[in-house]
């Protein structure tokens, strides 16, 4: 299941909210909203990658739940890292990292917010991941 919230202001490319819990999903994407942003959701990994795979978005960024029944976060991580380089990701989990580690979960070089956080926290990694890839863009030089 995926659902498009219109961002008011500014165009942008979307951001794509990912996780299987409706209200997480929900309230991540209420906040992104909330600060400016485009924001199409999606209930689960394979709704994410056949978003990511069809032309329809344009995505800026990737906010994906890490611990998933089906195509998990890590998985979606991989596929985006060989498919698409240029959208950065932020894994989301509120698992500890020796959990993730022994699943195989855990990647020290991808961003991983941890559950609870604020949205403000949640707007601080979305700006954070955002600039990064924006600096290491092409034609910000």
């Amino acid at each position: 299941m995926t659902r498009t919230l219109d961002r008011t202001g500014s165009p942008s490319r979307p951001i794509l909210v990912v996780d299987d819990e409706e209200v997480v999903r929900m309230l991540v994407s209420r906040a992104l909203v909330e600060a400016g942003h485009n924001v199409v959701e999606a209930s689960d990994g394979a709704a994410a990658l056949a978003l990511l795979e069809s032309a329809m978005h344009d995505f800026e960024l990737v906010l994906c739940d890490l611990v998933m029944p089906g195509l998990n976060g890590r998985d979606l991580a991989r596929w985006l890292a060989a498919n698409r380089p240029e959208v950065p990701i932020v894994l989301i989990s509120g698992y500890p990292v020796p959990y993730l580690q022994a699943h195989d979960l855990f990647d020290p070089g991808l961003t991983l917010l941890r559950k609870p956080f604020l949205p403000s926290r949640l707007l601080e990694a979305v700006e954070d991941a955002l600039a990064s890839t924006a600096a290491r863009s092409p034609s910000s030089t």
